[in-house]
């Protein structure tokens, strides 16, 4: 990925550092003016960051209030095991920041047995 090809349309990019937490080092296109998102995306391309397209969450109705929400794969020991949905005012979906976690649905086949969570 190229800095031209993050910076042609911000909005569709979110950027990731690799040792932030709690999305601290989360970075999406549409929070960032012009030259905020160069300087973000010649770091991430210097320095091998993930790029990820951004996917809207969906909007919800939750406990009275108008939220985003997303859907998340789990895997344990590389095989898909369930999901877990996220929901927040916010439009970066992060229970570190304020959301909330939703229902898990695990997949009967995996064990989460001996697993340090």
């Amino acid at each position: 990925m190229s800095v031209a090809e993050l910076l042609a349309d911000r909005a569709t990019w979110v950027l990731k550092g690799p040792y932030g937490t709690r999305g601290n080092s989360v970075y999406v296109g549409l929070e960032h003016d012009d030259a905020g998102w160069r300087q973000v995306a010649r770091t991430a391309a210097d320095h091998g960051w993930l790029a990820q397209a951004t996917v809207a969450p969906s909007r919800r109705q939750w406990a009275d209030r108008t939220c985003y929400q997303d859907l998340s794969i789990v895997m344990l020991r590389g095989r898909w095991a369930g999901y877990v949905s996220r929901i927040s005012e916010n439009f970066r979906v992060n229970v570190a920041q304020g959301g909330g976690r939703q229902i898990v649905y695990g997949h009967q086949d995996v064990s989460w047995a001996g697993l340090v969570l």
